[in-house]
C-alpha cells in the first residue's frame, strides 16, 4: 500500500512538472528579462531538473523529453532562422534528455557526502544537501546550454556551412550571457524547491 502511496504521489509530481514546462514553453512566463544584459533568460529547464533530483533519471529523463517536444512543437511554427533546425528532433530533443541525467548524477554525487558524513552536525548535512541541489541545478543548466548549441552548430555546419562562423559567434555570446544567468538563475531557485517537495513526497 505504501509503494502504491509513493507512485501515485511520483506520478502526480510528474504531471505537474509536465504541466508547468508546457506552461513555461508557450507563454512569455519562461522568460526572466535581465535588464542589465538586455537579454532573457530561460527558466524552461528548472522543472526538469527539479523533477529529476525528485524523482531520480527515469523520470527526469521523461520531463527532458517533455521539454524536448516543445521546443520542437515550437519551432514547427517559428520563422526564424535558428528556428528552423529545432524542427529537427536530434537539435530540439536528443540534446534535451540528458539535462535530467546531467542533474540527478551531479545531485547525487555531493549527496553522497551526507550518507558518508552521518556523524556531522545536521546543519553541516542540511548545508550538503543544498549544495547538491545547486550542483545538480548547474550541471543541468550547463547540459541544456552546451549540448543544443552544440546540436544547433552541428546542424547548421551541414546545411548552411557559411554560416557556421557566424553562428558559433551567437552561440559564444549566448554561453557567455544568457548561460551563466540561467546557471545563476537554476542554482538559485532549485534548491528551496527540491526541499520543499521532498517534504511533500515524504
Amino acid at each position: 500500500m505504501e509503494n502504491k502511496k509513493v507512485n501515485v504521489r511520483d506520478l502526480t509530481i510528474l504531471g505537474m512538472l509536465s504541466a508547468i514546462i508546457i506552461i513555461l514553453g508557450y507563454t512569455p512566463i519562461g522568460l526572466i528579462p535581465i535588464p542589465i544584459l538586455n537579454i532573457s533568460a530561460s527558466i524552461i529547464h528548472i522543472p526538469v531538473i527539479v523533477g529529476a533530483i525528485i524523482l531520480g533519471p527515469k523520470k527526469g529523463t521523461v520531463l527532458s523529453a517533455v521539454m524536448g517536444s516543445v521546443s520542437f512543437l515550437r519551432a514547427l511554427s517559428a520563422p526564424g532562422f535558428y528556428d528552423q533546425f529545432f524542427r529537427n528532433p536530434l537539435v530540439s530533443i536528443l540534446p534535451r534528455i540528458f539535462i535530467g541525467l546531467a542533474a540527478y548524477y551531479a545531485y547525487v554525487v555531493i549527496e553522497k557526502l551526507v550518507k558518508d558524513n552521518q556523524k556531522e552536525a545536521g546543519w553541516i548535512n542540511q548545508l550538503i544537501k543544498v549544495a547538491a541541489a545547486a550542483a545538480g541545478s548547474i550541471a543541468g543548466a550547463l547540459a541544456n546550454t552546451v549540448l543544443t548549441l552544440s546540436a544547433l552548430l552541428i546542424a547548421i555546419s551541414f546545411a548552411f556551412p557559411d554560416k557556421l562562423q557566424e553562428a558559433m559567434a551567437v552561440a559564444t555570446t549566448v554561453v557567455s550571457t544568457v548561460g551563466i544567468a540561467e546557471m545563476i538563475g537554476t542554482a538559485v531557485i532549485v534548491p528551496p524547491i527540491v526541499y520543499a517537495l521532498k517534504k511533500l513526497r515524504y
